[in-house]
């Protein structure tokens, strides 16, 4: 429903609320991805080889990969996208307001989905809005 909302809204109509949803969007990234995905890291992360020859250290490395792909490419992250784009349409003021919803992601975003979500929301507002 709100996915629906946000593929269809106008930057205006979501101006009043954009940084707030933003941020609920990027702390929701981890609550989708499977339990299961961090049990597999771990277990990747040893030094150990398996009978193919690949390292923990390459499996690891291709596991994050995955898990990134797979967090930047789901429903939730659409929608963020879309706010995304959004954001250079609102006014300065509205545009601020999104720092302190990225940096509390960071901060309180406990899940790999919503570090890597967090980080390209930066990297796109700095290249979409740098006076924010």
């Amino acid at each position: 429903c709100l996915l629906g909302i946000v593929d269809v809204a106008k930057p205006s109509t979501l101006q009043p609320v954009l940084a707030e949803l933003v941020g609920s969007l990027l702390m929701a990234m981890s609550g989708l991805e499977p339990a299961a995905l961090n049990y597999l890291q771990v277990r990747a992360a040893g030094n150990d080889t398996n009978s193919q020859g690949t390292s923990g250290p390459d499996r690891y490395d291709r596991l994050e990969r995955l898990r990134i792909n797979l967090a930047l490419s789901g429903p939730i992250a659409g929608a963020l996208h879309k706010c995304l784009e959004m954001v250079q349409f609102v006014d300065l003021d509205a545009q601020k307001k999104l720092i302190p919803e990225l940096d509390s992601s960071l901060r309180k975003g406990a899940g790999f989905a919503t570090r890597a979500a967090t980080a390209d929301a930066v990297g796109t507002l700095c290249g979409k809005c740098p006076a924010a």
